[in-house]
């Protein structure tokens, strides 16, 4: 219950008015009462006393003042009081306290000791603080009795001052802006600053400060401005203090930096660096203010950082070379950090670095040198006659020296990858770094495509011999890494090739699997180009295994039953292995190469192998390989008489040989003990080529473990004039014996074979940087030098690096054979147009007969250049016998002739056949820049249509009816997903699908366009793409039976993936390609774009006439059948394939995992 003044419940509660007050005669008297009254206030506020008077009267009091219009009056009233107070109270208690000895502090020319400037200048911050915080609690108090005279006078003129800005702005005028002592001009501001700023030095230098009463004096800068408005950008604490702070610490850093340099390594400055930045961090936190920081730490930065950074980085057995080299991981954890704050590009790191992985890499070349790998122990062990395995040959130090510097040059690699995920946080400007440095030092070493083939051959072959899956991974793993620094990675295939083709034909390799992953790897991560070849081989051994089982079971059906040889046979593409293997050599009138005279039972084998297998293959011929076969042969050494033990009786073993071998051991079965075979009649009779018959004879007659022949001299070398005879006192301990095959091991080239393969991949190399200038003069039509330079270098950058002054002399090249041709135009000196000629395509495609010689136009201009040709229809045999009687062994396969004539006339024809093939697919490819242009642009289409029920195989498999006439929606640009941009995000709840559609890429307006206009159509496309149309399977199929739209279901985020843009000249049909779709490379869809029902002109016709078509705007065709289901951790695969190439552009992968959004799906 409210009552009013002295209570009255029975009248009603209600409230009496207030009594009026009875006004006095005269204003005047009138304002110096009031005045009185709030003088003593006043007084009594500063006194801190108790005052007679209430807050209500006293507010009343300059209340009336102002209502009478004597606002002014007080508002100088009490400014004058004020004023006279400080005169009287305040002043005398800082003068006081201003000291000679705070005198020389405040001018930095103490010499007292550090203990008794903290007390002298905590004395007078202690002084200063009380009095400011006894005035600004006295005048926030007053400025609450004059709240009206604020509200009825100040407020009424912009230009007038609060009460309260200025009673308080008289500490700075009275206070820190006097000198207050005669023996100094200077001001109590200057001295409060340099106090502060030597109790903060002081507090730097290790010593305890009252951080507190820092703050407080900070704060009452920050609470005082310049001038009474009271700017906040004019604080005397931003004004003055801050600039001083700053340049007070930039000094004592500065000092500070310098000492370090003297006296201290590079670790400590790291450290002593990262603790002044905590430091000052807390300091702006606890005892100045934080607005201080960004300036403190910029001063910080440039003076303990930024200025000498060199220095220290540099600094002789601590620097950052001494950091890498000892793997100081918390320094250069430190180092990254303080570095990253004065250098977002981290220049100096990144220079370092880039230079001491190139002095590291090279370090390891230059060991290679200087160690010894001759006292390295062999494969072999103590054979059965006594000896000891010897120190390895040359070629076998050269091997270990190459997988010594790859293992070196691995381990370098997990050093810097340690470093840059603990220090560097996987800093993409230093990844780039190190990568361009390793990419830099390991294409310095000339060795550095053979060395790496080597490790992966020594790996497949021993490395990962009881491994576990996941170290077979990390192997493999480390292969790639190596193989995507490599520059010359047409001199690494051509090495791959040779080691592959010897693991796979010799029975070296640990894993068939293995070798296909790592294939496998090789093609994801340079293109199917590189890796057909080595895909061919496995697919000639798993032909030649089903060939050999249909051979047995022919041999089965129409032999008599009697003994026969066993034969395994190996029919290789020659295209496929390389040269060296196949029994040619770097000379093509190496006519000896393959050539054996082969024992008739032997010749009986070939012929009637060749006859089945020419039976239902027309226009082949295989030649048979000796070199690269072996043989099993049931040797039986008679007993010696007169001898004691194992000699005493007969010996039977089981040999394994090499096919060459077998011939030679089966002449001696017709020779009388005593009798021997000189190198020479051996040679005579077996027609083997010395060389090969060197490395026969050096593995029955040299090897000690399988020397079942004697050789006179008893060297451990072949050469000619050597006798040899049967070894009758050949004993073992193992029943079944394995010869050696001499060229069966992967070893390092030597100086010569070296020089001829490089002679032969630039030969090769040439004819690429042919092929390349055609395509882009082509395409192009015409170009300056530097254009067409540039192209092709970005053209091959993937498959080696071409030197500048190869490609010029290609150029000129094709200009003399009237493929290019320089205009006559005199301001176009450095010009070249494409020469567009039918007698070229009609050279081209001609294709010359085996025995007829070969045309050409009248300038006698060889057929145009290509990549890739393949040599005519000729297999190679390889035969692998197991010959059941005694003393047999078997041979391998191959005619030199048609070798010759496969290189002299089918792999020009061939070739020309390919180059029309790669013009007809990528003569009007543009540049890479172009197209990636191109594909960032796919982003901003304006719209995607999407046509539905377009295979007439997809609309049965989902149990729809077929449209009347193409049935069309839209997706959300949004839902786009680039190359690269991250993985395919399944929305909670959703049932997602894959459906794998050829994208068009719109670059025309079309609109109305007529559904037979065919030219039109062709001409609106500016480029293809593969998409993957993802699917809310259930969303849509439940929206389906309520009749409601299911824009849903297709457009969520990321629901489109698409590959890079597919240049028009890839394509030459849209509707002559085919589509294929993996998920965890299991093929899902696959179906040519030839069975659209609707094709493209009808599509584009059927859009156009509803909705104008924009370029950019993106239009799916439809997708074939086996549309299905992903689940978070799939990995989807899709592709286009033209004339049964993969086009590379058109690759897309994306991975599927969960979405990280609150979207759940639910039915409506």
């Amino acid at each position: 219950m409210i009552s009013g003044r002295g209570g009255a419940g029975a009248r009603g509660g209600r409230i009496r008015p207030p009594r009026r007050f009875v006004r006095p005669n005269g204003e005047g008297t009138d304002f110096e009462d009031c005045w009185h009254m709030l003088e003593e206030a006043l007084r009594d506020i500063h006194n801190k006393s108790c005052g007679r008077l209430s807050f209500e009267e006293l507010y009343r009091a300059a209340y009336k003042i102002v209502l009478r219009k004597k606002g002014e009056l007080l508002y100088d009233r009490v400014k004058q009081f004020e004023e006279q107070w400080f005169a009287q109270h305040v002043i005398p208690k800082i003068e006081v306290l201003v000291t000679k000895n705070l005198i020389s502090i405040g001018m930095g020319q103490s010499s007292s000791s550090a203990n008794e400037r903290r007390q002298t200048g905590e004395k007078f911050l202690k002084g200063v603080r009380d009095t400011w915080e006894d005035h600004n609690m006295s005048m926030n108090m007053t400025a609450d009795i004059l709240m009206y005279l604020d509200r009825g006078y100040t407020q009424q003129e912009p230009s007038r001052v609060p009460i309260f800005a200025t009673t308080i702005a008289l500490f700075r005028d009275h206070i820190l802006r006097s000198c207050l002592n005669e023996n100094t001009s200077q001001l109590i501001i200057d001295i409060l600053i340099s106090v502060m700023l030597d109790q903060i030095n002081m507090e730097r230098e290790g010593d305890v400060i009252d951080r507190n009463l820092i703050r407080s004096c900070s704060r009452m800068l920050s609470c005082l401005y310049e001038t009474e408005d009271e700017n906040e950008s004019k604080t005397l604490y931003l004004t003055v203090f801050q600039n001083r702070f700053l340049v007070k610490s930039n000094e004592f850093y500065e000092q500070e930096c310098q000492r370090l340099l003297r006296d201290a390594d590079a670790s400590t400055w790291l450290r002593h660096t990262q603790r002044r930045l905590n430091e000052e961090v807390d300091r702006c936190g606890t005892t100045i203010e934080l607005e201080t920081l960004p300036q403190i730490l910029k001063v910080i930065e440039r003076t303990l950082i930024s200025d000498h950074l060199q220095d220290f980085l540099t600094m002789e057995g601590s620097g950052l070379k001494w950091m890498v080299d000892n793997d100081k991981m918390e320094d250069l954890f430190i180092l990254y950090k303080l570095i990253t704050r004065v250098d977002e590009n981290k220049t100096a790191l990144r220079d370092i670095l880039h230079k001491r992985v190139i002095e590291l890499g090279l370090e390891i070349e230059k060991s290679l040198k200087n160690t010894d790998f001759s006292a390295a122990q062999g494969d072999g062990e103590p054979g059965a006659d006594g000896e000891k395995t010897k120190s390895l040959n040359p070629a076998a130090q050269q091997t270990a020296a190459a997988i010594k510097w790859v293992d070196d040059v691995l381990n370098l690699k997990d050093k810097f990858d340690r470093m840059s995920n603990q220090c560097f946080q996987d800093d993409l400007v230093v990844q780039s770094a190190l990568t361009k440095s390793f990419t830099n030092f390991i294409n310095m070493f000339s060795r550095s495509s053979e060395y790496v083939s080597l490790f992966i051959d020594d790996n497949l072959k021993r490395g990962i011999r009881g491994k576990t899956e996941a170290e077979v991974d990390v192997v493999l793993e480390k292969a790639i890494i190596l193989i995507r620094y490599l520059q010359d990675r047409d001199l690494f295939q051509t090495y791959y090739q040779r080691h592959l083709a010897r693991r796979l034909l010799h029975g070296k390799s640990e894993s068939h699997d293995v070798e296909k992953q790592i294939v496998s790897r090789m093609k994801q991560e340079l293109g199917q180009q590189f890796t057909s070849k080595f895909e061919g081989m496995f697919r000639d051994l798993v032909t030649s295994s089903e060939l050999t089982s249909t051979y047995r079971s022919h041999i089965n059906a129409v032999g008599d039953g009697s003994k026969t040889i066993d034969l395994n046979v190996s029919v290789l593409t020659t295209n496929y292995w390389p040269q060296e293997v196949m029994g040619r050599h770097a000379s093509i009138g190496d006519g000896s190469r393959v050539a054996c005279n082969y024992p008739p039972d032997v010749k009986r084998l070939q012929a009637s192998f060749e006859q089945f297998y020419l039976t239902n293959r027309n226009g082949r011929k295989l030649t048979w390989i000796g070199s690269t076969g072996s043989a099993d042969m049931r040797c039986t050494f008679p007993a010696i008489a007169g001898k004691s033990g194992a000699l005493a009786r007969e010996r039977r073993y089981e040999i394994n040989v090499p096919t060459f071998a077998m011939v030679v051991l089966v002449l001696f079965n017709d020779l009388e003990d005593s009798e021997s075979l000189s190198f020479e009649e051996i040679q005579a009779k077996t027609g083997i080529s010395t060389q090969d018959l060197m490395r026969t004879l050096t593995g029955i007659a040299v090897a000690p473990k399988s020397r079942v022949l004697l050789k006179e001299p008893p060297t451990k070398s072949v050469k000619a004039g050597d006798k040899f005879s049967f070894n009758a006192s050949f004993q073992s301990k193992a029943v079944r014996i394995k010869a050696p095959i001499i060229n069966a091991v992967s070893k390092v080239e030597g100086t010569q074979e070296r020089k001829t393969t490089e002679d032969k991949n630039n030969q090769t190399r040439a004819h690429i940087i042919d092929a390349a200038v055609v395509r882009i003069m082509k395409s192009r039509k015409e170009l300056s030098h530097s254009q067409l330079v540039s192209e092709v270098l970005g053209q091959l950058s993937g498959r080696f690096k071409p030197e500048v002054s190869l490609i010029k002399k290609r150029i000129e090249d094709l200009i003399v054979r009237e493929y290019l041709e320089r205009p006559d135009e005199e301001e176009a000196p450095s010009m070249y147009r494409y020469v567009a000629k039918s007698q070229q395509v009609a050279g081209l495609a001609h294709r010359a007969k085996p025995n007829s010689p070969r045309r050409r136009r009248s300038s006698e201009q060889p057929p145009a250049p290509t990549i890739g040709s393949r040599g005519g229809p000729t297999d190679v045999a390889r035969c692998k016998r197991r010959l059941r009687s005694s003393h047999y062994p078997i041979a391998h396969p191959l005619s030199q002739e048609e070798a010759l004539r496969i290189n002299t006339e089918a792999f020009p024809c061939r070739g020309a056949e390919s180059a029309i093939r790669a013009a007809t697919m990528s003569a009007l490819r543009r540049s890479m820049a172009t197209m990636a242009a191109q594909t960032a642009a796919l982003k901003q289409a304006g719209k995607v249509v999407c046509i539905g029920r377009n295979y007439a195989d997809h609309i049965a498999e989902l149990q729809n009816m077929k449209p009347k006439q193409p049935f069309f929606f839209l997706k959300p640009p949004s839902s786009i997903l680039l190359p690269g941009e991250g993985p395919c995000l399944r929305p909670k709840g959703v049932d997602m699908h894959f459906e794998v559609e050829l994208a068009l890429v719109m670059g025309k307006t079309v609109r109305d366009l007529g559904a037979d206009d065919e030219q039109g159509a062709m001409e609106a496309i500016e480029a293809y793409a593969v998409a993957i149309d993802m699917t809310a399977r259930n969303a849509q199929d439940e929206a389906k039976k309520k009749g409601l739209p299911w824009d849903i279901a297709k457009g969520f985020d990321t629901f489109l993936p698409l590959s890079g843009a597919i240049p028009k000249a890839a394509v030459a049909d849209p509707h002559d390609a085919e589509l294929f779709l993996s998920v965890n490379g299991e093929t899902r869809q696959r179906g040519s774009t030839g069975l659209m029902i609707y094709r493209v002109p009808r599509i584009l016709s059927d859009i156009s006439r509803v909705m104008t078509l924009h370029p950019g705007d993106i239009v799916l065709t439809g997708t074939p059948a086996g549309v299905g289901p992903v689940v978070p951790g799939d990995v989807v695969r899709a592709g286009l394939r033209v004339g049964g190439r993969e086009v590379d552009e058109g690759r897309v992968e994306v991975t599927v995992e969960e979405s990280p959004s609150s979207y759940v799906f639910a039915e409506t």
